[in-house]
């Protein structure tokens, strides 16, 4: 009796140890399944965000995406400023290649003379209206670059300022010495000796080629001095 009483306490504990091992796989199987995704998803996760682990951002609009849309947004206003500062001028309605690629000159730092001349072929202008389309183009569809082309023009306004001013100056000093040849040559038929007594007489000897008075006749000898003392 006391044999079987103990073998009862026996296997009773036997089967309380087995219980407690099944217990622990089962708990760390719960555990591990409430854990939440593995280090391995979190990884994928990420990269599919962002190597940061945030949302994507899209691109950022390129300089000619940028131009492009000023363009567009503003085709209507660039005819309008094109039609009142060149009235005469028939500027085609779509023109955005040739917006872009002078928007890209002054970006590139292109002399502004060199501008003009590829302008005038691109818009069949002369160079003054390709100035000023290219003006119209600066400020409406590329803004961000329009401080470089206005300086340009500005500086080339001076310059050529600088150069009518000079050849204003240069004209009317020609036309002051036309003035004063016309002037002695008026003087030079007005006067008349008849011989070289009334030049003496006159205080006017000797008369040179190109003075009042002379005349072939007083210089005798021809050597472009008549009354000769």
């Amino acid at each position: 009796m006391g044999f079987i009483k103990t073998a009862g306490i026996g296997l009773g504990s036997l089967f309380l140890i087995g219980a407690c091992l099944g217990g622990t796989d089962d708990d760390a199987g719960s555990e591990k399944a409430s854990a939440g995704p593995s280090k391995t998803d979190s990884k994928a996760e990420s990269k599919a965000d962002g190597d940061d682990g945030t949302a994507a951002e899209e691109s950022e609009p390129t300089q000619h995406d940028v131009w492009v849309n000023h363009y567009e947004d503003r085709n209507k206003r660039i005819q309008k400023a094109l039609t009142r500062r060149l009235p005469a001028y028939q500027q085609p309605m779509e023109a955005v290649n040739e917006s872009l690629a002078s928007c890209d000159e002054i970006a590139d730092g292109r002399p502004l003379a060199k501008r003009v001349k590829n302008a005038a072929t691109r818009w069949s202008a002369s160079p003054d209206q390709a100035i000023v389309v290219l003006t119209v183009v600066a400020e409406n569809v590329c803004p961000d670059v329009a401080k470089t082309h206005t300086k340009q023009v500005e500086q080339k306004r001076k310059a050529d300022a600088r150069v009518a001013a000079r050849r204003r100056a240069a004209a009317a000093k020609a036309e002051r010495e036309r003035q004063a040849q016309l002037a002695q040559q008026q003087q030079s038929q007005q006067a008349y000796y008849a011989n070289c007594t009334e030049v003496e007489a006159a205080g006017a000897a000797p008369i040179y080629t190109g003075d009042p008075g002379y005349s072939g006749d007083l210089d005798r000898d021809g050597d472009g001095v008549a009354c000769e003392q």
